[in-house]
């Protein structure tokens, strides 16, 4: 049943999620194996986008729009910008600016791992 070409791909998709590997999940998007499956993988890019997001709040206090639109994989920079607005986040001179609270310490925890997120 592992061989199942449907639960291969789910099976695959958790795997990438426990690495942290999110292009492989964004890549998995465009190989799904039922058309049914689309819906799902909306869903879960919604969740990978709010994961790099989060990810980049905390690594960088600012970040250039065209980065940013391909770290997180929009397909347009409008898609992009309306993002950025429901996250409170200020665009300016061609870059996103995150607002970071001072006050908070992070560890090594709160940020992934620049490899594991580029991991081809």
């Amino acid at each position: 049943s592992l061989q199942n070409v449907y639960i291969k791909h789910a099976i695959a998709l958790e795997q990438f999620l426990m690495e942290g590997a999110y292009n492989k999940v964004i890549a998995a998007r465009r190989d799904v194996p039922a058309e049914s499956y689309n819906y799902f993988m909306d869903l879960l890019m919604t969740t990978v986008r709010d994961e790099v997001a989060a990810s980049c709040e905390k690594a960088y206090p600012t970040l250039s729009v065209a980065s940013a639109k391909e770290m997180m994989s929009f397909d347009s920079e409008s898609d992009l910008m309306e993002y950025a607005e429901e996250r409170g986040w200020v665009v300016a001179d061609g870059c996103l600016k995150f607002l970071v609270d001072v006050n908070q310490e992070l560890t090594s925890k709160d940020i992934q791992s620049t490899h594991l997120i580029n991991q081809d």
